[in-house]
């Protein structure tokens, strides 16, 4: 189970060590940067009051699967890059 405390406000939650695979939709998606929200993927506001903003992503083909990264340590966000693989 992954605790509930905060990291410091300039280092973001490893909300979990493997990414979220999802089909999605064409439309913008709001990527969560802080991994405090609660699925550790989209964004639900959970940043407010820290450094933290989320970011905006956009699919535009029918249907697009992708591995979003929930470590928050990838170099390509919002897509896992491999690594929660070193945590």
């Amino acid at each position: 189970m992954m605790s509930e405390e905060k990291a410091p406000e300039n280092l973001p939650k490893v909300a979990a060590t493997s990414p979220n695979v999802l089909t999605l939709e064409p439309k913008k998606y709001a990527f969560c940067t802080c991994g405090l929200s609660a699925d550790g993927t989209f964004c639900d506001a959970s940043h407010r009051g820290t450094t933290f903003r989320p970011q905006v992503f956009e699919v535009t083909e029918v249907p697009e699967t992708v591995a979003l990264c929930r470590c928050k340590q990838s170099q390509n966000f919002p897509f896992c890059d491999g690594s929660h693989a070193s945590l």
